[in-house]
């Protein structure tokens, strides 16, 4: 059993894609119409009477309710007081270089309500209230402060799996971005393959126009930095965590 755990935006779906068209592994609950088939047509149908987004927020957040760490939303902030339920699994973490992964935020804002600044520095002054299922007991955030929080309980979470037991991988966005061959291969102790030639996904799960090899000389060449002027580098280089991301060989800007 696989379970994953990531941000927004740091290649869950497409790892969990790639592991299914490659392997036999089953993977754990991770959205909520995995655990409840009819979320998208009751959300469908809330859209259209044009119910408030933070009731449909509501909405996702009761598949949630209740449920343990092995089906907890893949988005969560994993604090779990029992993790007895991930005995035997794999856990995989996925994650990003905190500035990249704030550009990717405000370009894709995820639960995140109201109107997103225009502005790179006016979206790192954001503030919002999270929803129930992000493990924060709705309290406010800021893009940097909900990274901070979910790269330390992350490490935390790891550092608990070995008593469970379970073993953990840690997937880089930067990495999946370059090479999905490798990043296959340093999971695959933990995956039964499937016969045949490995199968790569050749375009962006949420962008089609996007391809492997445009995201494999982006991301390579972290042409993304070209976004952020010197005074936001700044201020994501004194609120980041970094004694917590540098193992993961990430390093302010």
């Amino acid at each position: 059993m696989i379970k994953i755990f990531g941000e927004r935006n740091t290649s869950t779906n497409a790892l969990h894609l790639l592991i299914e068209r490659n392997s036999v592994a089953r993977l754990a609950p991770s959205v909520a119409r995995d655990l409840d088939p009819t979320i998208a047509r009751r959300l469908k149908w809330a859209r259209r009477l044009r119910l408030p987004h933070a009731l449909r927020e509501r909405m996702i957040d009761r598949v949630f309710a209740g449920r343990d760490c092995l089906a907890a939303w893949k988005h969560t902030t994993p604090r779990f007081d029992d993790i007895a339920p991930l005995a035997g699994c794999h856990v995989i973490f996925c994650v990003r270089h905190p500035a990249s992964w704030l550009l990717a935020l405000q370009r894709r804002p995820y639960h995140i309500p109201g109107t997103i600044p225009a502005d790179f520095g006016a979206f790192l002054d954001l503030r919002w209230k999270t929803v129930g299922r992000e493990g924060l007991r709705r309290a406010q955030t800021s893009a940097m402060e909900l990274y901070n929080l979910k790269m330390a309980a992350y490490a935390d979470l790891q550092a608990r799996l070995a008593a469970v037991p379970a073993t953990f991988s840690i997937v880089r966005h930067e990495d999946f971005a370059v090479d999905q061959a490798a990043v296959f291969a340093s999971l695959a102790p933990f995956l039964e393959a499937r016969a045949g030639t490995f199968r790569p996904l050749e375009r962006s799960t949420k962008d089609p126009s996007m391809t492997r090899a445009h995201y494999a000389d982006f991301y390579g060449a972290e042409r993304w930095r070209d976004d952020i002027d010197a005074a936001c580098a700044a201020r994501i280089n004194a609120a980041i965590d970094w004694p917590v991301v540098r193992p993961l060989g990430y390093a302010p800007l």
